[in-house]
């Protein structure tokens, strides 16, 4: 195998456990992996997923406090 495909490989399984992480609710690792699927093996896709991933936990992170103000 040449280094081209072990690192397209490489880049869909960091991303693939990205997706892993986010069904089980843990979108913090989930943004760390498909940081990893990007950075470490160049593959496209991480890096789109990793930015969706950090709005979601910043609108998470909006919601989490307007529900403590609200319950105030």
């Amino acid at each position: 195998m040449t280094l081209i495909n072990d690192r397209k490989t490489g880049g869909r399984l960091a991303y693939n456990i990205a997706l892993g992480n986010e069904v089980m609710g843990d979108l913090q690792e989930a943004s760390i992996w498909a940081g990893k699927a990007f950075t470490d093996y160049g593959y496209k896709k991480g890096r789109t997923y990793a930015q969706e991933l950090s709005r979601r936990m910043i609108q998470e992170d909006i919601v989490r406090e307007q529900l403590i103000r609200d319950n105030d």
